[in-house]
C-alpha cells in the first residue's frame, strides 16, 4: 500500500464532514486569556481538539476543520497529475 493509499484510507475512515471549529470556553483576563475550541460534525458529539492561548487556537481549529476537504482535494490533484504524466509518458512509474 502506498502512502497515498494510507492517507486516502484514513480520510475515508474519518467522521464525515463538513467539520467546523467553534469557541466553547473563554477564561482569564485580556492579557492572559485561554480559550477552548472544538472541531466537530453537526450530528456528532463535540470533541475537544485544542486548548491554548488565544493567538493560535482559532487558526489551529480552522486548519483542522478544513483538513478533510483539503486532503480530499490534494489526493484528487495528485491523481490528476499522475494521470497527466502517464498520458505524456506511458512508461512512468509511481
Amino acid at each position: 500500500m502506498s502512502r497515498q493509499d494510507d492517507i486516502a484510507a484514513r480520510l475515508a475512515a474519518a467522521t464525515p464532514g463538513p467539520w467546523r471549529g467553534e469557541l466553547v470556553e473563554s477564561t482569564g483576563s485580556l492579557s492572559r486569556r485561554r480559550e477552548s475550541w472544538v472541531v466537530s460534525q453537526a450530528e456528532k458529539p463535540w470533541t475537544l481538539i485544542a486548548r491554548s492561548y488565544v493567538d493560535s487556537t482559532l487558526s489551529d481549529a480552522a486548519l483542522i476543520a478544513a483538513a478533510p476537504d483539503d486532503i480530499a482535494w490534494l489526493l484528487a490533484e495528485v491523481e490528476r497529475l499522475r494521470d497527466w504524466i502517464t498520458d505524456l509518458d506511458p512508461a512512468a512509474r509511481f
